[in-house]
């Protein structure tokens, strides 16, 4: 998982609450590593005024006390309004069902608990060319409605139970993906898809200045069956839409992937004459499919050689993988590719699984 730095627009809360269903949040997220849960706050708590302006990055109240398991340390935000309007953000996995919160702490009686929290769900979509060497740039779009929770005068722990509607995350995906794949043609693309809940702080008991949550504990359930078979109770005709390549019967392609078998998940992406040798041709795929696919195989196989299609020789699908360390793992088909004047290149083709578009792995 990455760390990230939410970056606010003015007048942010209020396009929220104008409109709760179209909401969106830019965020600039960390890519130091995928073993910590990414999480951000609007603010934390400063012990002392710094005279250049520079707030430290999860300082000592900073939100990451709120998600490190220790019930001693807390997250506590800025501000001037008892922490009222204040957000915690933490991504979750697609087993998300809720979360258990302890607001304030016993041993720390000037700090307010929280009494109200609005939860919000969030879908967050990265792309090539928003991204420094740290950070990446990501458009997060709500997907379903803001669910309001009371909570309990106490530092104990209280369970809060909360479904991301995954319905409407599949559908903002899947907009995302045409998109994606009408405006970069057929270049290789990771979205790179994160899940966030945003936690806003709506009331508090106390009239303290400060208010505290001490730890946040997401809870984990089972994957929701509509995630699973989404993409693959699609008609064709949508998956079109999504991506040129996917006119090669993404469904079945995927089968073979899962199942390792490289030589018929090879068929799919191998050109005619290869495959009428090979006894792997398949109906499927169309002769008006070939140029799409000799266009986006010079690419991939010669990004900086004048060399083309026509130049290939023989192509041997030599491994199956599976890439990991992301939501979903990656099917990844390996290949080498022999030129006619008798060299080899070699390559690897991935499909992101939450949308069907081809990437670099």
């Amino acid at each position: 998982m990455k760390y990230f730095v939410l970056l606010l627009c003015s007048g942010f809360l209020f396009v929220l609450s104008a409109e709760p269903r179209n909401a969106s949040l830019e965020l600039q997220l960390f890519k130091w590593s995928y073993d910590v849960r990414p999480y951000w706050a609007t603010s934390e708590y400063q012990t002392s005024h710094n005279p250049v302006g520079q707030i430290p990055i999860d300082g000592e109240f900073g939100p990451g006390k709120a998600l490190d398991g220790l019930p001693g340390t807390m997250w506590i935000p800025g501000g001037a309004r008892k922490g009222i309007g204040e957000s915690l953000y933490f991504a979750v996995k697609t087993d998300f069902r809720g979360f258990r919160i302890a607001a304030g702490a016993p041993a720390r009686h000037e700090i307010n608990r929280p009494s109200s929290l609005s939860v919000t769900f969030f879908v967050a979509f990265g792309a090539p060319g928003n991204e420094s060497d740290i950070t990446r740039f990501y458009k997060a779009y709500q997907a379903g409605d803001k669910v309001q929770v009371s909570l309990e005068n106490t530092a104990s722990l209280q369970e809060v139970s909360f479904l991301p509607d995954w319905i409407s995350a599949q559908d903002l995906v899947r907009k995302r993906a045409e998109e994606t794949a009408r405006f970069y043609d057929i270049l290789l693309v990771d979205l790179e898809i994160r899940y966030v809940i945003k936690i806003d702080i709506e009331e508090v008991y106390g009239e303290r200045e400060q208010t505290g949550i001490a730890e946040v504990i997401p809870l984990r359930g089972e994957e929701p069956d509509s995630f699973q078979t989404y993409w693959s109770l699609m008609d064709r005709k949508m998956k079109e839409r999504v991506n040129p390549f996917l006119t090669l019967k993404w469904t079945d392609f995927a089968q073979y992937c899962e199942a390792g078998d490289v030589l018929k998940a090879a068929a799919f992406l191998a050109p005619e004459a290869l495959m009428e040798e090979t006894g792997l041709y398949y109906e499927d795929l169309d002769t008006k499919d070939l140029p799409v696919l000799e266009k986006f195989f010079s690419g991939l196989f010669f990004p900086d050689e004048e060399l083309c299609w026509a130049d290939i020789s023989e192509i041997r699908y030599v491994d199956y993988q599976l890439l990991r360390g992301k939501e979903q793992p990656y099917p990844i088909l390996k290949a080498r590719v022999l030129i006619k004047k008798g060299t080899y290149t070699s390559f690897a083709l991935a499909v992101q699984p939450e949308t069907g578009l081809f990437i670099r792995p």
